[in-house]
């Protein structure tokens, strides 16, 4: 997995940010897991995944998420995210 550029993670960031505030629940848990796909080296998103399950009542957006990434793509965030 190769590091994205600035402009690729300001764009999920922004793109992310969009959807949580505008879309429906499905959109943002779809959103995430292809998110998490490019973005699996940045903390940032991690924790974003962490404080949006925390903060609403779908507890299923970060089993989800978890599901479609496997610990060798975690890395080192494992232990953050378990």
């Amino acid at each position: 997995m190769k590091p994205l550029e600035k402009g690729q993670l300001k764009n999920w960031k922004e793109y992310l940010d969009f959807e949580i505030e505008n879309g429906s629940h499905a959109r943002v848990m779809v959103l995430f897991e292809r998110c998490m796909i490019a973005c699996a080296l940045y903390e940032e998103f991690w924790l974003k995944v962490r404080l949006l399950n925390r903060a609403s009542h779908h507890g299923e957006l970060y089993i989800i998420v978890l599901t479609g990434m496997t610990r060798g793509a975690a890395g080192e965030h494992w232990e953050l995210i378990s």
